[in-house]
């Protein structure tokens, strides 16, 4: 199939595709972060998702910041043959998003590389629960000196988009360039989940000190066994308070969910650092197919 082809009959990522899209995410699971409706439908006012059903997989396609247009690997039960016979490169596709097992299935036909910058963080829920032994005595440091200001545990709610966007706002505040393109972009979307927070099924908590919020994580399953960690913020001022808001929604994640993905660290040195403190199980490769 000819690019143009599938542009022409590609369909935009609209609420009412969830049951589709979980659908095909819950038979074909990924530890890849992307892979959750709420990413695809929320992302999809600066990324322009568009989709399609091929020969029985969902084919989900974005727009990078060059303005190319990219795919995420085919959700579906044999993805490979999908990206070898029926939307190969050589037509115009280019395959991003490619999970380890999938990139092993088609080394023999192209040529995959990866970034390092982009792998995500995965970590065990009962882990940063419970903070026993040694490796995260440190951790407990930070945590009981939050404690002290006495902090206030919430499950987070629509109901609380304002305190939510306003400790948001604070946080830009302090970011030396609030006006780049993916602060404004990520603003946008923490409005749209809170909008529809019960209505996608996210979860999340809210930490407030002196009756104001100062900290929000949010949570969204990606299959039956792991949740992902979409947003994380708190006042850079109150020690402690990031390490707190970690191990508080590992609290309360349900107990069926084992993992936590915590996301990529883009290569930023100091996030880097921060999520190898907590002491990942695994990390997640992305790899793409590398243009002829």
């Amino acid at each position: 199939m000819q690019l143009e082809e599938f542009q022409a009959a590609a369909k935009p990522v609209t609420s009412a595709d969830k049951s589709l899209f979980e659908k095909y995410m819950r038979d074909y699971p990924s530890d890849i972060c992307v892979y959750t409706f709420p990413f695809m439908l929320l992302w999809s006012v600066t990324r322009h998702h568009s989709y399609g059903e091929i020969d029985g997989h969902l084919v989900i396609s974005y727009r990078s910041a060059n303005g190319e247009e990219c795919f995420y690997a085919p959700i579906g039960p044999n993805p490979a043959k999908i990206i070898r016979e029926i939307l190969p490169p050589s037509q115009g596709y280019s395959w991003k998003y490619i999970n380890e097992a999938l990139a092993k299935d088609l080394e023999t036909s192209f040529t995959l590389a990866w970034e390092r910058d982009f792998f995500d963080y995965v970590y065990r829920v009962e882990d940063i629960a419970t903070l026993k032994g040694k490796a995260y005595a440190e951790k407990r440091t930070f945590i009981n000196r939050c404690r002290a200001l006495r902090p206030n545990i919430l499950k987070l709610s629509s109901a609380m988009k304002d305190e939510c966007m306003a400790l948001h706002q604070r946080w830009v505040e302090t970011q030396p360039d609030p006006n780049t393109p993916s602060i404004i972009e990520e603003r946008r979307t923490l409005l749209s989940t809170m909008e529809q927070f019960e209505e996608l099924g996210f979860g999340g908590i809210g930490i407030q000190i002196q009756g104001r919020l100062e900290a929000l994580a949010t949570w969204y399953p990606i299959h039956s066994k792991m949740v992902v960690e979409d947003f994380e913020k708190a006042s850079a001022n109150i020690p402690g308070l990031y390490q707190l808001l970690l191990h508080e929604l590992a609290k309360a994640v349900p107990r069926q969910y084992e993992f936590l993905n915590r996301e990529a660290d883009l290569g930023i040195p100091g996030l880097r650092t921060a999520k190898q403190r907590w002491n990942p199980v695994y990390l997640v490769k992305r790899f793409f197919i590398v243009k002829a």
